[in-house]
């Protein structure tokens, strides 16, 4: 087993969810990648609004909600382990949709290893790919 697995399974052993979480949670797989995030859906919703159909803009975007909140790090990037919830809001800007949902982070991702961090709850900012098939 490599060093990421055996410390992502490591992490997982000592998680604790609260059982409403986890009676909301059963179907849901965790996951783990880079996503955008703000602490409120207000923001999160906004942060959507600000890529104007371009996510490559992302750190002017989280910049300017940052600058609104007075502790100056409401919304960010980050590459975590997380539990994600059901869809809360739909965003449509610039031609792109972005779904909103909130995610439990549960470690962040440094390399090949997960670090455990207090577990909080965040809103993420997902892009949507509409292409028809």
């Amino acid at each position: 087993m490599n060093t990421f697995k055996a410390t992502f399974a490591a992490s997982l052993a000592t998680l604790t969810i609260g059982a409403g979480l986890i009676a909301k949670a059963h179907a849901r797989d965790i996951e783990a990648g880079t996503i955008l995030m703000c602490d409120t859906q207000r923001q999160a919703e906004r942060l959507a609004n600000l890529l104007r159909g371009d996510t490559k803009n992302a750190g002017i975007s989280v910049s300017a909600i940052n600058a609104e909140d007075s502790r100056g790090n409401a919304c960010g990037v980050a590459d975590v382990v997380y539990l994600r919830g059901s869809d809360v809001a739909t965003v449509r800007s610039a031609g792109d949709t972005f779904q909103i949902a909130p995610v439990l982070v549960i470690g962040i991702l440094h390399g090949n290893a997960v670090q455990s961090v207090p577990q909080n709850v965040y809103f993420s900012v997902l892009k949507v790919d509409e292409r028809k098939a």
